[in-house]
């Protein structure tokens, strides 16, 4: 069933009702002449934790609305975002930000990524007062990185899977948040082998708590670097995200 589109300040929110949860359109002014939308999707219970996810490849999905987008609909956390949401997270699926020529580059590294996602991060608990996390996958493992050491306090845990390498790059060391690191033994993405994992967990020496978790499957439907493969986790979908979900639930 449809709502009408209802406008609250200074959000626009497009609302449209799923069968278990209310899935949602946002665009936040994140700054000055920049948009940062994101789907939004609420949980039918109050919820128990907030969860950001971040795509890999360049992020930009290109949402046309809550339930359509351009780009990314295979993407393991994409695909798997009703599934956050019926383990009891409030659910945000980012997207780039937009500014008057149209969708920019997610700079993964950069101030301003950190500035749109803790807009988001505000909009969630402007929603329900339940800690905030970072889920990235593949190149969205960039983001959280950033986030994590950068984040100043905005975020309460961080969830890396399929790490990319370039994520290890910044210094995991002054993390202090929980962190989850969730990779396949069998990813066969040149840039995401087992060993961008151990490297990332063992940075986070600061890490109030910290884990690593393994899983191996072969299913693959798409070449190694895509989602439909071992990094995209085809196949164990609902077993990944419930190892992730029962860490949150227990930080």
């Amino acid at each position: 069933m449809n709502k009408p589109a209802i406008f609250l300040s200074p959000f626009l929110v497009l609302l449209l009702v799923g069968c278990s949860s209310t899935a949602t359109l946002v665009k936040l002014d994140s700054r000055p002449g920049v948009t940062q939308g994101f789907i939004h999707i609420m949980p039918k219970e109050p919820p128990v934790a907030s969860v950001i996810l971040y795509a890999g490849g360049d992020g930009n999905l290109r949402l046309n609305s809550a339930y359509s987008m351009q780009w990314g609909e295979a993407n393991f956390l994409v695909r798997t975002r009703q599934k956050f949401a019926n383990h009891g997270f409030q659910v945000a699926v980012i997207d780039t930000p937009v500014n008057r020529q149209g969708h920019m580059t997610m700079s993964r590294r950069g101030q301003d990524h950190v500035t749109d996602s803790k807009a988001v991060a505000n909009f969630l608990r402007s929603q329900a007062a339940v800690p905030v996390w970072i889920v990235g996958t593949s190149r969205g493992t960039e983001s959280v990185s950033n986030l994590a050491v950068n984040g100043n306090g905005a975020f309460d845990g961080a969830v890396f899977t399929s790490s990319v390498r370039a994520a290890s790059y910044f210094n995991l060391e002054e993390v202090t948040i929980p962190v989850l690191v969730v990779h396949n033994k069998l990813d066969g993405c040149g840039v995401s082998g087992p060993s961008v994992a151990e490297n990332i967990y063992n940075k986070l020496v600061n890490s109030k708590n910290r884990e690593l978790i393994w899983f191996s499957s072969t299913a693959k439907k798409s070449s190694d670097c895509q989602a439909r493969s071992p990094h995209g986790y085809l196949g164990i979908e609902s077993q990944v995200v419930d190892a992730i979900a029962v860490f949150i639930k227990s930080n």
